[in-house]
């Protein structure tokens, strides 16, 4: 198995990355709105806020993971039952 070398420097991959990989990139697209309608939303709601509910939220999941963790079975064991 063998790679050929190539005469491209780290400062055309950069420079690509940060403007032809972006251009008519959905998916980049799709994440540069989703990241700005949330940065908005934290914005209005304010970021105290956001950051207490965050919190709360994965206190309340660890409490979750700790309370059940020995108690909760998937739908199927190894055996199928």
């Amino acid at each position: 198995f063998w790679i050929p070398e190539t005469n491209v420097s780290d400062h055309q991959v950069h420079e690509y990355l940060e403007k032809d990989f972006a251009v008519g990139n959905v998916d980049f697209l799709l994440y540069e709105v989703a990241n700005r309608s949330l940065d908005k939303t934290i914005e209005k709601l304010g970021k105290r806020r956001v950051y207490d509910r965050v919190e709360a939220i994965r206190q309340l999941r660890e409490l979750v993971t700790k309370t059940c963790q020995n108690q909760v079975y998937p739908p199927c064991s190894d055996n199928g039952r």
